[in-house]
């Protein structure tokens, strides 16, 4: 699964993202679940769970899901997680996608930056991760 870092929260990345899928008239179907990943605490690993939000797009092999992570001990990155890169359809709905955000979803804040790190897995290539599927 390709996982693209989001600089919006999980629920409102959603939200837009439904928002987006209407707009598009595309057929979808929605359902809510969690998502396990790990975090680091000093120096042991620590799994966790995270709310879910997974879209399964109508007579497509495309499946997004939209959820926040925790990697260190604060601040919290969100992922846009989808299982299909050969879909003629997906860089249109990420086009999209970014067209509805407020903002492209790598410009993470300065105090995201300061939160998490200005080079934690999920910020740093965060736009070159983007690119590399727009």
């Amino acid at each position: 699964m390709v996982k693209l870092p989001l600089c919006f929260d999980a629920g409102s990345a959603a939200s837009v993202f439904r928002q987006v899928l209407d707009d598009m008239n595309l057929s979808y179907s929605r359902k809510d679940g969690t998502r396990s990943y790990t975090r680091f605490a000093a120096v042991v690993a620590l799994e966790q769970s995270a709310f879910s939000y997974t879209y399964l797009i109508d007579n497509s092999d495309i499946k997004f899901e939209i959820w926040s992570e925790v990697p260190a001990l604060s601040g919290n990155i969100t992922y846009l997680g989808f299982n299909s890169d050969s879909n003629p359809h997906l860089k249109n709905i990420l086009q999209n996608y970014i067209s509805a955000l407020p903002r492209n979803p790598w410009n993470f804040s300065f105090s995201q930056k300061l939160r998490n790190g200005f080079i934690s897995p999920g910020i740093y290539g965060a736009k070159r991760k983007w690119k590399e599927f727009l």
